[in-house]
């Protein structure tokens, strides 16, 4: 991006079309980014700054938040079964066996 001129409020900007897409969200310009550069539209790159400075200025109080969600999605995962498989030993055979057990 280059600045090639000025006027009353600001800057002239010269851009590449890929520089444009990456402005609006997109990684390169394909046919979906081409669609929302049109002669005449504005992007709003203030909106774009202010959402990075306040991920910037949030950075500890996101990384803590990061934090807890990692503690409480380990929570929520299970360490081990709840319920164990049963024994393939069946009721018939331990009712056989002399003292109810299965050797």
């Amino acid at each position: 991006m280059k600045i090639i001129g000025t006027t009353k409020e600001g800057f002239i900007l010269e851009a590449t079309e890929n520089e444009c897409a990456n402005l609006i969200g997109f990684y390169y310009s394909d046919f979906e980014a081409r669609k929302q550069l049109k002669f005449g539209n504005e992007i709003l790159v203030n909106s774009l700054f202010r959402q990075l400075y306040d991920l910037k200025n949030r950075g500890e109080s996101l990384e803590r938040c990061a934090n807890e969600l990692e503690a409480i999605a380990s929570l929520l995962r299970l360490q081990a079964p709840v319920v164990t498989p049963a024994s393939t030993v069946t009721e018939k055979e331990v009712n056989q066996h002399p003292n109810g057990r299965v050797a």
